[in-house]
């Protein structure tokens, strides 16, 4: 986090009554208010733009709000034990509306009472696109196909990776510390047991000390007859790995999501010596017990290209992925339950055929279905990727079409901003499903579940771009990005951050 200076600079472009307003509360502006504000963005980030106006949120303890051009020459008057924020918008929409679909930045406050004097508020002003905090140019080869993990405390642990170009895989462990500190740069703080690249790092909890679990990948990062079987244990409060284990079969570019037991499900991939099974297998880590339990079941859906989501109490979501016949990936529409103590069901089908898609549980235990592959492609070739999106109820056992994203997406990564909505990051327009892209996504999409609609957040910046990217998040932190597959050559090289804030009460009109 940096401090106000850099919010005053990326705003200089607005009027000097406007700057003055933000942060000395003049210019004619009629408030009890001192307004400072902590943009938690990064040193020399201008997600601005241009054109933008800014406009104060009024609160009131009645649940009245108001919303107030910060230039407004008849002066902002706080409502008694309010709560106070500002928003950032793109130029266009009426002055006296919130539209947070045209937000570049929003930060609140509150509840405050007022009393007599001046009254001092401070909040941090949040911007939901990514700013680069760095590139890996100073460690030999790039990270493509990276595993990432944030720590509750907002840290970064990031594991392995290849270079594309030679082939080469790295078996570092890195680690970006707390985010709101400098300087903002990957460590290396320890090795795994020989390289590899396409594994998972998931986040556990061991005996109420936070763990990574890295498992599976592969030695080289364009064999994918090299997987590797072994899963390991990174502890970050000693710098180390402990416990070494091993999963059923040999896995990379699997999937991974942590159960609400705690475990964590490994699922699907390229396994053994490149093999594509048409019916995935599972492996369970439980990080009480430190043991890896293979699955008792084969699943329906097909093991490269899939997607899981946890469901709550009711296990994990797993759908789609590509049957190999030849050299053809051919998608499937399947999807699987698995309960917590890992017995398998039939779940009810995808409205189409997908691999390559991406899976998210909602605030309200649904799941979000995003993108993906719908036609057969031959493995290296470069299919169309689509824009649909569905929501599946866990309870009803259906699914229900919504809106489109605005841009095609596969190998992408859907998270949970921590407000109620969710953001599509990274993927690319064309790839294979499973393993090959053509051109990068640059933008970052938001979803707000209120009334179904996406949004393309502008500026569009390149950090977070392209399929398979190493992607971590906490709901209250943000997002860490390092870059996926992209024909420029910039694979594994540049990563940045995203920085998530509280939800923004006002009413839109």
């Amino acid at each position: 986090m940096v401090d106000d200076n850099t919010l005053r600079n990326a705003l200089s472009h607005l009027p000097a009554c406007a700057l003055l307003a933000v942060a000395l509360g003049g210019c004619g502006i009629a408030s009890d208010y001192t307004l400072t504000l902590n943009p938690r963005t990064l040193p020399g980030q201008d997600p601005f733009g241009t054109d933008v106006t800014v406009k104060v949120l009024l609160y009131g303890e009645d649940g009245a709000s108001e919303v107030v051009p910060l230039d407004d020459a008849e002066g902002v008057r706080p409502l008694d034990g309010d709560r106070v924020g500002v928003v950032v918008e793109l130029l266009g929409g009426p002055a006296t509306e919130f539209n947070r679909f045209s937000m570049a930045a929003y930060g609140e406050v509150g509840p405050i009472s007022l009393g007599s004097g001046e009254v001092n508020a401070a909040y941090d002003v949040f911007v939901p696109m990514f700013g680069v905090v760095g590139d890996m140019d100073a460690f030999a080869d790039s990270h493509h196909l990276a595993a990432a993990a944030m720590l509750p405390k907002g840290g970064v642990i990031l594991a392995g990776g290849g270079d594309l170009d030679s082939g080469a895989t790295d078996d570092g462990i890195y680690w970006m510390r707390h985010p709101d500190t400098e300087p903002w740069r990957l460590d290396p703080i320890a090795t795994m047991q020989g390289p590899r690249a396409g594994a998972t790092a998931s986040l556990v909890e061991v005996d109420g000390i936070s763990r990574v679990l890295i498992a599976g990948g592969r030695a080289s990062i364009d064999d994918i007859t090299s997987n590797r079987r072994q899963a390991i244990l990174f502890d970050p409060a000693y710098e180390r790995v402990g416990w070494r284990g091993d999963m059923s079969v040999r896995r990379s570019g699997h999937a991974a999501v942590t159960l609400e037991s705690g475990k964590v499900l490994l699922i699907g991939g390229w396994v053994d010596d490149g093999l594509a099974p048409d019916q995935a297998t599972f492996d369970i880590f439980d990080p009480a017990t430190r043991t890896m339990t293979a699955g008792p079941s084969p699943l329906n859906v097909p093991s490269v290209g899939l997607a899981v989501a946890s469901i709550g109490s009711d296990g994990a979501l797993v759908c789609g992925g590509g049957t190999l016949s030849g050299d053809t990936l051919t998608p499937s529409r399947l999807c699987d339950r698995i309960s917590l103590t890992g017995q398998v069901s039939a779940a009810a089908p995808m409205l189409g055929d997908r691999m390559g898609h991406a899976l998210v549980q909602m605030e309200d235990g649904s799941v979000l279905l995003t993108g993906g592959i719908d036609s057969a492609t031959d493995v290296g070739d470069q299919g169309q990727s689509i824009s649909t999106a569905s929501l599946y109820i866990p309870r009803e056992d259906s699914w229900d079409q919504i809106g489109p994203m605005e841009l095609r997406r596969v190998g992408h990564t859907l998270v949970s901003t921590g407000d109620g909505r969710y953001i599509a990051i990274g993927g690319a327009e064309t790839g294979d499903g499973a393993s090959t892209y053509g051109a990068a996504v640059d933008c970052t999409e938001l979803f707000d579940p209120s009334n179904f609609r996406w949004t393309v957040q502008q500026p569009c910046n390149p950090t977070g771009r392209g399929a398979a990217g190493a992607v971590a998040s906490h709901a209250e932190h943000g997002a860490f990005a390092l870059t996926g597959y992209d024909p420029s050559a910039t694979s594994g090289r540049a990563y940045g951050w995203l920085g998530f804030g509280p939800a923004l009460l006002a009413s839109e009109e």
